[in-house]
Parts: structure tokens; sequence; C-alpha cells
């Protein structure tokens, strides 16, 4: 008798829980802002771009400086998060900067004022079996002040924190 009560009632709770009717729609919402969220993307064409040797055999690599004069200012440095990505062979479309495949081909970049610089090797030579055919730089203006690192590394983790700062995820 104990093991027909639990699928009795399940089904009889499944069948009459649910109603084939629907309710009436709820208040028209505020109209929100059209855009993306403070995010702008820039692209450039580098198919054509002669990468160069830091040197030659281990240990070295090679570099590309991507000139963005007019996009990559002090000003957006500081008050942008970032994102580097390559339009590459090693994926066949995208990839976010840095990456290491699984031949050990390793593209990283350097951003600066007026600059990206992409840097790859190969097993730690200046010569890959990929290609790289654009850059994107996505800028994300950031909407706080960004907090001191240092002050929780000088600190006991557990006070460091203003409890009411941490969002779930």
């Amino acid at each position: 008798m104990k093991r027909l009560l639990f699928p009795v009632l399940m089904a009889t709770i499944s069948m009459t829980a649910c109603s084939k009717k629907e309710g009436p729609a709820g208040p028209e919402g505020q109209p929100g802002t059209n855009g993306n969220a403070n995010v702008k993307i820039y692209e450039k064409d580098i198919s054509t771009s002669t990468w160069t040797a830091s040197g030659a055999g281990a240990g070295h690599y090679l570099w590309l400086d991507v000139n963005a004069p007019n996009v990559l200012t002090s000003a957006v440095l500081e008050k942008n998060t970032i994102l580097v990505y390559v339009y590459t062979s090693d994926f066949q479309g995208w990839g976010i900067v840095p990456y290491q495949t699984e031949r050990n081909i390793r593209v990283t970049a350097e951003v600066g004022v007026g600059k990206v610089r992409l840097k790859k090797d190969q097993n730690g030579y200046p010569s890959t079996q990929s290609w790289h055919n654009k850059v994107r730089v996505v800028l994300i203006e950031n909407t706080a002040n960004a907090g001191a690192l240092n002050n929780v590394l000088t600190r006991d983790i557990a006070t460091a924190i203003d409890p009411s700062k941490i969002e779930g995820l």
C-alpha cells in the first residue's frame, strides 16, 4: 500500500495542478533605453601586415603593432575594460587573446596608448603554422570605480571585503 501511495499522489497532483486557461496580461512595462551596455567594437584588417621577429631561435616570438591612436587613448585605457580578439586559422574564426593551442601556438596582446601589440610563437620559436587576418578590440565602459587590489592583499581577506558589495553569480 505504501508503495502505491507516492505514485498515486504524484499522478493526482500533476493532473489537477495545471489549467489550460491563460491568465490576463500584466501591466505594460516602462520602455527601456536602446543600446548595448556601453560596449564599443573596433576591427582592423591585418592580413597584409608584416610580423617582426624579436630574434632567432628559442625564446623569441613574432610581434605586430596594430596602431589605433584615435581609439586607444589614455582616457579610454583608464575608463574601459578592453578585450582583444583575432580572426585566426587556429580556430577558423575569432579567438580571444591570450590563447594557446594544442600545437603550442601562443598568442598574447599588450594594449597600450595608441596601439595593440600582438605576439605569437610556437614552442618558444618565432614562427607559427597559423595566420591572423583581423584584430578586434572590444571596449566595455567601466560603470564604477575599481577598488585597489592591494587593499585585499594587505588585510585579512575575511574582513577586507564589504559583504554588501558581493553579488551572487
